[in-house]
């Protein structure tokens, strides 16, 4: 394909994935996407798939951009709060009365845990928990299994359901 072609068909292509982009997000269907657009189902599947990519990709990279602001903002906190704290040290050292050690180390912890969950170093380990069921029973059946007048009211009410419905009398 000559690149003209080529650059053609990648430009359509795009103008295709937006609208693809902006019909799924007003909630149409992959058909009726494909039919507003003249093009096959499968298609508009393919189309969807490249949207959602691109979708997580970008959440993914704005993540990243949080994580990285916050992360920038949390060592700047660490760095004041230590200058805070080397400062109380030697209020500590000169005979202060008042230390306000320990309310800063609380910060710096409460700093770093936030650093660590940023960071998923604190992401709880996965396990793997089996639980043994029994089937629920339902007492309707339970007492039709012994009683057969609940039984045949059970049968009439569903006979009555998968009965042809009657066309309304006009």
């Amino acid at each position: 394909m000559p690149p003209r072609t080529r650059r053609a068909a990648t430009d359509a292509r795009e103008a295709r994935l937006v609208e693809v982009e902006r019909l799924a997000l007003d909630r149409f269907t992959e058909r009726e996407i494909a039919v507003k657009l003249n093009v096959s189902k499968t298609t508009i599947s393919a189309d969807l798939a490249t949207c959602r990519e691109r979708w997580q990709d970008s959440a993914r990279a704005l993540r990243a951009r949080h994580v990285e602001q916050e992360l920038r903002r949390l060592e700047r906190d660490e760095n004041m709060l230590r200058g805070d704290l080397a400062a109380a040290e030697k209020l500590v050292e000169k005979g202060d009365r008042i230390d306000v050690r320990g309310r800063v180390h609380d910060r710096l912890l409460k700093l770093m845990e936030r650093r660590a969950k940023l960071l998923g170093l604190d992401a709880p380990a996965r396990t793997e928990t089996l639980v043994e069921t029994k089937p629920e029973t339902n007492p309707i059946v339970e007492a039709a299994k012994t009683d057969p007048a609940i039984r045949e009211k059970l049968d009439e009410i569903a006979a009555r359901m998968h009965a042809p419905k009657e066309p309304p009398k006009a």
